[in-house]
């Protein structure tokens, strides 16, 4: 992924927010310190949020931080409320990445209430049960 994706790739219109905004905030009064709250209802499936992701060179291996995502071995940083979510191995929410684009989407995983802390399985994996790091 260096320099700009080319014109006409759709990711200006992911990158866009639907009307209202995304459905998520950052928020100081989460399970641990600050986490991502909704801001309205979200359905099951309904993205929370779509982030660019800054990727760091291979040589800047990061990835054992919990705000970092794995993009193809490459640690990737992104740039949206989706690096403040708190883990869970019983999430909420889930992530995808799109390397080639650059983005992770975030997406509910079931139907929430506004206000509900978000949680994601920092193994990216919803069903995972693997011990992140700071569990080992």
């Amino acid at each position: 992924m260096d320099g700009d994706p080319p014109a006409g790739d759709g990711i200006e219109e992911r990158l866009t927010p639907p009307e209202g905004g995304w459905p998520v905030r950052v928020t100081s009064r989460a399970a641990h310190g600050r986490g991502v709250v909704t801001t309205r209802p979200v359905a099951a499936d309904e993205t929370c949020e779509v982030a660019p992701l800054m990727l760091l060179p291979r040589s800047a291996r990061i990835g054992d931080f919990d705000h970092v995502f794995d993009v193809d071995g490459r640690s990737g940083i992104a740039g949206g409320v989706v690096s403040f979510a708190n883990h869970s191995y019983e999430p909420n929410c889930a992530y995808d990445i799109d390397a080639e684009a650059g983005l992770v989407t975030l997406y509910a995983l079931e139907d929430l209430e506004e206000g509900v802390e978000v949680f994601v399985n920092y193994n990216g994996d919803p069903a995972c049960t693997t011990p992140v790091w700071f569990d080992q």
